[in-house]
């Protein structure tokens, strides 16, 4: 952004901004056009040359390369004079450059540009300050944009030269109609036609009081992990600053953005498989007074949905089904089903505490192989009246663990040695059992109906013999 000064002036002191000033709207500061042409020419080859790129990532999670201002470039840039002495070689560039550069030309390519429009207002006691966005459909490399504006019933104001497609506006009044133009300019010459934006009237106050439809979606991140997307209908005078609060049952994360022309909000670093809340606000200039304008809720996909079931990428899952049965004072058998990711499990860890209110104890624990589904723990001594807490902690080949949880209640009946003796045997028998008989079962079917269909064929071939006459 240029501030705007007097055309005398800028012959002798070029105007390098800084990097976070906003374009003021002064109708009664006409800047002449071909002057800003031929500097933004010498500036877009000061670019060209001395410009280091950084990349800038934008509210919808894209990224692109925007032109860095380093000392080179800047030195460069006020070289861009009709001056006849250079302390620097960058200075001497730029009035090299200068002299190269002319008033305007005819097209020598096509422009980067495809859209500008006003994105946001933010309103208060009779002004306005907001965001010109500039749309383009390919990749800057020092382009320079010369920005032009009017209101109804003027003429074309020339007031700036940029090098951002976000640009500050303020000084807009309300109850009037602007309307913006841009014209592209390379290190070659002009780029394109001059765009035009849309005229916008600009309201008496904010209209940010509204509710708004919010609408939500979870995915995997191209860069890994989950992310999730937040989209709401926004009208170009709506407030330029809002408020993005989402929460889930351990923490709170608040962010406070300004728009810059993303079609959504692009949240990452969420965990897998989580509740989330999110909340939108509205709020003004100076990012205070916020106000609620939507609330929704959503889950995000799992880990196995974005890497695949068993995924090393994936942190283990704790087991299922765990049972507790308490063989004696000083035992218990403790079973419990496989996670889904077998593949990855490195052993099992069976732990019993003791609860209060009694005494505390140090806890036991054995461990047991990955393709184990059951084992004999030792209790605490002297535990016999006392709840106990069994854990089963599920370890994967990276040492990261979960866990499942039961108590062992002081009421649970001992088990009659006879019988807990077999514990081990009869869990293991179970399975084979099972499967055992539900082959039988399928076999005796299958059997029967061979039968039936058998006596059927027969009745048929008895009804179709030829009567037989004595």
């Amino acid at each position: 952004m240029c501030l705007p000064l007097p055309f005398v002036l800028f012959l002798l002191i070029p105007c390098i901004p800084p990097a976070a000033a906003s374009l003021s709207l002064l109708p009664y500061v006409q800047l002449d056009f071909a002057y800003f042409f031929k500097l933004a020419m010498c500036r877009s080859k000061c670019a060209q040359k001395y410009g280091a790129e950084s990349e800038v990532q934008m509210l919808d999670g894209t990224k692109f390369v925007r032109m860095k201002l380093t000392s080179e470039l800047h030195k460069c840039m006020n070289g861009c004079s009709p001056r006849k002495k250079a302390a620097d070689e960058p200075s001497r560039s730029g009035m090299a450059f200068w002299n190269d550069s002319h008033s305007d030309s005819a097209k020598v390519g096509s422009s980067p540009a495809s859209r500008i429009h006003v994105t946001c207002l933010n309103v208060r006691d009779g002004e306005a300050e907001g965001r010109l966005i500039v749309e383009t459909s390919r990749q800057l490399h020092g382009e320079q944009f010369i920005l032009q504006w009017k209101w109804q019933g003027g003429h074309w104001i020339t007031a700036s030269i940029e090098n951002e497609t976000v640009i500050p506006v303020d000084g807009f009044v309300s109850g009037n109609e602007y309307k913006f133009m841009i014209t592209v300019v390379g290190a070659n010459g002009r780029l394109g036609e001059s765009l035009q934006s849309e005229w916008i009237k600009v309201p008496q106050e904010d209209r940010h009081s509204s509710p708004v439809d919010l609408s939500v979606s979870s995915s995997a991140c191209a860069a890994g992990g989950v992310c999730a997307f937040l989209r709401w209908k926004r009208h170009p005078t709506d407030s330029c600053n809002y408020r993005i609060n989402y929460r889930n049952s351990t923490m709170e994360i608040i962010r406070d953005i300004t728009v810059d022309g993303s079609h959504f909000i692009h949240l990452s670093n969420l965990n897998f498989k989580t509740d989330y809340n999110v909340s939108i606000y509205a709020l003004d200039g100076d990012f205070s007074r916020p106000l609620e304008l939507a609330k929704s809720y959503f889950m995000t996909v799992s880990c196995s949905e974005v890497y695949g079931p068993g995924s090393i990428q994936c942190p283990p899952l704790p087991a299922e089904s765990v049972g507790v049965v308490r063989l004696n004072s000083t035992q218990a058998f403790v079973s419990w089903m496989a996670p889904p990711n077998t593949s990855t499990i490195l052993t099992y860890e069976i732990s019993a505490d003791v609860l209060p209110p009694c005494e505390k104890q140090p806890p036991t624990s054995v461990y047991a192989n990955a393709n184990n589904t059951s084992a004999k723990l030792p209790l605490p001594v002297d535990s016999k009246s006392c709840d106990i807490l069994i854990k089963v902690v599920t370890f994967d080949l990276l040492g990261r663990d979960a866990f499942t949880e039961r108590i062992l209640h002081s009421s649970s009946q001992f088990l009659p040695p006879s019988i807990s003796r077999y514990i081990p045997s009869i869990f293991y028998l179970i399975v084979p059992l099972t499967i055992a008989l539900f082959i039988i079962i399928l076999l005796v079917i299958i059997l029967r109906l061979r039968s039936s269909w058998r006596n059927k064929s027969k009745s048929k071939k008895k009804s179709r013999a030829p009567p037989t006459f004595v």
